[in-house]
């Protein structure tokens, strides 16, 4: 009988994978780094237990910013939306993005740098501003406006990085307001994962209210967007985010009257399709409200709106997140229901504990990939929303969360990220992994999945690719152990149901190492007198062996009764035991001639096939008188001082009473 066993120092595996999503794999950590403002920086790459302040930045970004790494964390490059710098803080050759350098104060610029889909070391670069000289990177002879970028191919200059392409997209024509040929977008851009969970859309808002939305996907950058809503007319520059799951915008803007009159802040709604780039149900919030800086212009009939900057969704879809034009952030509950409802809900979020009086005027809001908002002041202190989820005050505003000193967030705002931050939603941990992952038959295998930031299970179903285990093969609820019985390649499917209906479905690739091949062999019964020698079998160079005794040898002689147990560790550290019944049987031979002459050869009565020491040994003449009698007979009798002849002999066992009778003759 085999058994594959733990080995002694093994309660269960505890191997690290990620599983993939069924479609192709993104990476983990490549928006983990975040320089911005005054050469300030936060990493999430280790948060032990929060993130902590990066102190090695070179640079100054005095408006947008852009901040990659790779699948592991480590800075590859940066940008401000004019130039690129690699991981050294150096700049690339032809390290400009744009030529266009515009007055920071009315143009406010972004930069947003996305993975193309299915390479590992290809990033586009987009730059977003209100207003763009006509074709800098031209593309054809008409006189339209052409929006930059640039991709970047971290392989080239030996792994710096380098610019290895500079194009542009063309805005639709009817975009173009006829009274102002030099626009371009009226905020930021948003990134949204496609439907189909490998491909981004990256989505504007032009200057006549459209929005534009183009396809990046491994063929590159779709040449015509899909445009949506009716065109209405935005004087300024706004905030665009996209929720976590993709499937709402928010867009916080401010507005000039129709009627010439003041200009005000408003915050709108939209539902967005990730598998068509359409925006849909624009609904705008009836509260318009003034900003920073609130004055009239010169015309006496006007005014500026400067500096609304903080926009953001919670993890769950279900708060929005803005700037109040003060201190603290306002909390939208977007189930409230209509538009009128989503805004009386709104609430204004304090700080758990007072804020050190330093900057007063939020900079910009950020979820971060540990599930937090992250608000920056232009100071050296960073605010954190803990839980925010939660509705009300108890979303915990935290004051001076993580210091940047010695540097500052300045006026800079946070590096922009597709909507995920590229996370996958399912993450699967001490699972078995193609590459490295590997357990032994009969040993558990202890699932542990968790969640990006961005989704809410409500409900978990597991597959472990193992039929032959029956019912067991599938299993409920975030933290599954199922035992592969035979080595082999199993699929583990796990389909993961978020509370808002959508369903992602990973796979991994589980190896499990054929144990040793351990046969004792049947039980075993084995004659009083005999020894028996139970033997491994053929074994790998370097199998290490271990008997119940303590014995380590490939082989064991036994002579006693008992159940033995061999088991064998092989090269691979899979162990497998095998046991076997060892019974001790009576199988008399017993002698009916001896030759007791004293040559050493025949000259004792001895009990062959039973233990001797087990029976009581009594002989007779043939006269019927008892010449000899041993209770535990020893296979001494010689018929010592004794004629030849024929003598009888009467054997009964001490312990079962059996009794054997027969004759020996002597001879001399």
């Amino acid at each position: 009988m085999t058994y594959s066993l733990l080995m002694h120092w093994r309660a269960a595996i505890t191997l690290l994978c990620f599983l993939a999503l069924s479609a192709p794999a993104r990476a983990q950590r490549e928006y983990f780094n975040w320089y911005f403002g005054d050469s300030a920086g936060i990493s999430f790459v280790a948060p032990s237990p929060q993130p902590s302040a990066l102190l090695n930045g070179k640079v100054k970004f005095p408006q947008g910013a852009a901040s990659l790494s790779d699948d592991a964390g480590r800075f590859l490059f940066a940008s401000d939306g004019y130039a690129l710098w690699d991981r050294n803080w150096r700049l690339m050759p032809g390290r400009n993005v744009s030529q266009v350098l515009l007055n920071y104060s009315t143009n406010r610029r972004q930069v947003m740098v996305l993975p193309q889909p299915g390479s590992s070391s290809r990033f586009y670069v987009f730059v977003s501003q209100r207003e763009f000289y006509t074709n800098e990177y031209p593309v054809g002879g008409a006189s339209r406006l052409y929006l930059p970028y640039v991709v970047v191919d971290t392989n080239a200059r030996n792994g710096l990085g380098g610019i290895v392409r500079r194009d542009s997209v063309q805005l639709p024509g009817w975009v173009l307001h006829i009274q102002a040929p030099i626009y371009g977008l009226t905020g930021n851009w948003a990134a949204v994962r496609h439907a189909n969970g490998r491909d981004l859309w990256l989505v504007g808002v032009a200057t006549e209210g459209q929005y534009v939305s183009w396809l990046l996907s491994s063929a590159g950058l779709s040449a015509a967007p899909v445009v949506s809503v009716a065109p209405r007319w935005l004087s300024s520059n706004g905030i665009l985010k996209a929720s976590p799951d993709g499937r709402r915008l928010a867009y916080l803007v401010n507005s000039r009257e129709q009627n010439g009159g003041r200009t005000y802040g408003r915050l709108e709604l939209s539902a967005f399709d990730p598998a068509t780039g359409q925006v849909r149900n624009v609904q705008e919030l009836p509260t318009r409200f003034k900003g920073y800086g609130w004055y009239s212009n010169q015309n006496g009939g006007g005014g500026v709106l400067a500096n609304l900057q903080g926009l953001e969704f919670s993890p769950d879809g279900a708060r929005l997140y803005a700037d109040s034009a003060g201190l603290y952030p306002l909390q939208y509950d977007l189930l409230a229901g209509s538009p009128g409802a989503i805004d009386a809900s709104r609430t204004q979020i304090r700080h758990v504990t007072p804020r050190p009086n330093l900057g007063q005027r939020l900079q910009d809001m950020k979820l971060g990939p540990d599930g937090k908002i992250y608000l920056v002041y232009g100071d050296e202190q960073v605010s954190c929303i803990a839980a925010p989820n939660v509705l009300g005050n108890a979303c915990q505003l935290q004051a001076s969360a993580l210091s940047l000193r010695p540097r500052q967030s300045s006026f800079g705002t946070l590096p922009l990220s597709p909507n995920d931050l590229n996370l996958p939603p399912v993450v699967v941990s001490s699972a078995g992994s193609i590459s490295v992952g590997t357990a032994c038959p009969g040993e558990p295998v202890a699932f542990l999945s968790s969640l990006s930031p961005f989704v809410t299970a409500a409900a978990y179903a597991w597959d472990f690719g193992d039929p032959a285990s029956g019912p067991l093969n599938t299993s409920a609820g975030q933290a599954p152990v199922h035992r592969y019985a035979q080595g082999g390649v199993y699929t583990v499917t796990l389909r993961v149901t978020a509370v808002d209906g959508r369903q992602f479905t990973t796979t991994q690739t589980v190896r499990i190492i054929p144990g040793p091949v351990v046969d004792l062999g049947p039980d075993l019964n084995v004659c009083a007198d005999q020894a028996v020698t139970l033997k491994a079998g053929t074994q790998p160079s370097g199998s290490t062996y271990r008997w119940q005794n303590g014995s380590t040898g490939a082989q064991l002689t036994v002579a006693e009764a008992g159940m033995y147990r061999l088991t064998v560790t092989g090269p691979t550290g899979c162990e497998t035991s095998d046991e076997v019944a060892v019974s001790i049987a009576d199988c008399p031979n017993l002698p009916n001639i001896i030759t007791a002459n004293g040559d050493g050869q025949n000259d004792f009565f001895v009990l062959k096939g039973l233990r001797a020491t087990d029976w009581c040994c009594q002989i007779f003449n043939r006269w019927g008188r008892s010449v000899y009698q041993a209770d535990s007979y020893a296979n001494d009798w010689a018929a010592a001082q004794q004629p030849a002849g024929v003598y009888y002999y009467v054997l009964r066992n001490l312990s079962t009473g059996q009794q054997i009778k027969g004759t020996v003759e002597v001879m001399r």
